[in-house]
């Protein structure tokens, strides 16, 4: 800790900028770093604990955050600078503030060893998410605050503004009475995160540094575990998902109609079985159903139909090697699957277990589809330079907007899918672009809209 402190003492006062600042915060070998024995563990009930380590020429400070502690919300003027994740994780919760009203705009989560960035006029809290484990970030801030003194900070619940005096120990609310200038109560509207976009489905959450594949395995599970009991309520309520899986499951029956040899079909991700049950139905046939999926509440769902059911990621599941299936359908989730070289496998495996000549239904998330957010998943991927954190271009995290579970999912370049299968040895029968978000469920000329439908075989 003495060599980063020395590091900052040195660092000429006259060349400090935002991207100067960013430059040296990203340059620290954090893993190396002996910061242990200044976490400050010691601090007053409801806050964090603060331990500023140097403040010229800019502030570097270690703060330690108890389980479930946040931060109020505070304003970021005139100052700005990064925050490094130790150990733990820490959500950053933004907010935009206009004519009256401070409505939450995007929440991101961070885990070690990440770096987040403050520009100046942020205005946002920090929260530890976590109910039983402790967070530690490192923080760099200039110009250094020496006091809080004038830090504005927000009260979402009593629609009040605070601004803090120089004996403030936190930015937070449990802040003794004399630690603040003045509170006016009643000072703002507020709008939540739901209300603020306008009432989405699904919110964009990133996760810094992306997690690693068994860890995104556990996150799909438990997200769609959350949503089991109501999972095909929900669809029905979405007149636009319906049209599309509809129009899904019709082209898929209908090809099936053309074949005379499907004794038994395989569904990777079969959720609630409703999907698999309606494409039988539609084709006609009478073959054999077996469904795989990752989530265990999904497969409760799905034990109520006529399906053989395996609760286990694809990827992780060890058939007979000499069982074969004629067809196979892997709908709404491939882009689920954490990387390049997991997918690669998992197709290899479909491979392997289908006779020559079967057939696979799949569809992935157009990347370029401009009513989706692929296009913005390139940008952030861009902006916040995520290849240093492990991503793709096109990788998601996302929840639903009323839940709590942290989903990813990858959207996909043509070429890209079609190199896949290509390698996995399939042979691409057919593409098509089918509108989600605009022209639900229509089969659509246009690249840049909708999602790849593919239709490949076995050779």
């Amino acid at each position: 800790m003495n060599r980063l402190i020395n590091a900052i003492q040195n660092f000429p006062s006259n060349q400090i900028s935002y991207e100067a600042l960013g430059e040296f915060v990203h340059s620290v070998d954090y893993a190396s770093l002996d910061y242990r024995g200044h976490i400050p563990y010691e601090c007053d009930p409801g806050d964090y604990g603060r331990n500023i380590l140097t403040l010229s020429p800019f502030e570097c400070v270690l703060i330690y955050w108890p389980p479930g502690i946040e931060s109020a919300i505070h304003f970021h003027e005139g100052f700005y600078g990064y925050v490094v994740m130790l150990e733990g994780q820490l959500d950053n919760v933004t907010y935009q503030y206009k004519e009256g009203i401070l409505g939450e705009d995007k929440a991101a989560r961070y885990l070690p060893i990440s770096v987040m960035d403050e520009p100046d006029n942020t205005i946002h809290k920090l929260r530890n998410p976590h109910s039983t484990q402790g967070a530690v970030s490192l923080h760099f801030y200039y110009p250094a605050l020496d006091t809080l003194e004038d830090l504005v900070i927000y009260d979402t619940i009593r629609k009040a503004q605070g601004v803090l005096s120089a004996t403030a120990k936190a930015a937070s609310w449990s802040e003794a009475e004399g630690h603040f200038k003045f509170v006016k109560e009643k000072a703002f509207n507020f709008q939540d995160i739901v209300t603020f976009h306008r009432k989405p489905s699904h919110l964009i959450h990133p996760i810094i540094p992306k997690p690693n594949p068994q860890k995104i395995g556990e996150m799909v599970s438990a997200y769609y575990c959350e949503q089991a009991a109501e999972y095909d309520r929900l669809d029905y309520e979405r007149p636009q998902r319906l049209a599309y899986t509809d129009t899904i499951n019709s082209l898929i029956a209908d090809h099936l109609q053309t074949k005379t040899d499907i004794r038994s079909m395989l569904h990777v991700a079969c959720g609630t079985g409703r999907r698999a049950l309606d494409i039988r139905q539609q084709s006609k046939k009478s073959y054999h159903i077996t469904g795989v999926d990752i989530s265990a509440k999904m497969c409760e769902v799905a034990s109520e139909k006529e399906i053989e059911l395996i609760n286990e990621d694809w990827v992780e599941v060890k058939l007979n090697p000499t069982t074969k299936f004629d067809a196979a359908t892997w709908l709404y989730a491939f882009g689920h699957l954490s990387g390049p070289e997991v997918r690669l496998a998992a197709l290899r495996k479909l491979y392997h277990h289908m006779y020559p000549g079967g057939y696979l239904y799949m569809d992935v998330f157009n990347v370029h589809n401009r009513f989706e957010w692929g296009p913005f998943a390139l940008q952030t991927f861009n902006h916040m330079r995520l290849d240093r954190y492990g991503y793709e271009s096109g990788d998601v995290f996302y929840r639903r907007a009323n839940g709590k579970e942290i989903a990813y999912l990858h959207y996909f370049e043509w070429e890209e899918i079609k190199s896949l299968l290509e390698e996995a040895q399939f042979e691409i029968q057919s593409i098509q672009n089918i509108g989600y978000a605009k022209n639900s469920g229509q089969i659509v000329e246009d690249p840049n809209e909708g999602f790849f439908f593919i239709v490949a075989k076995r050779k």
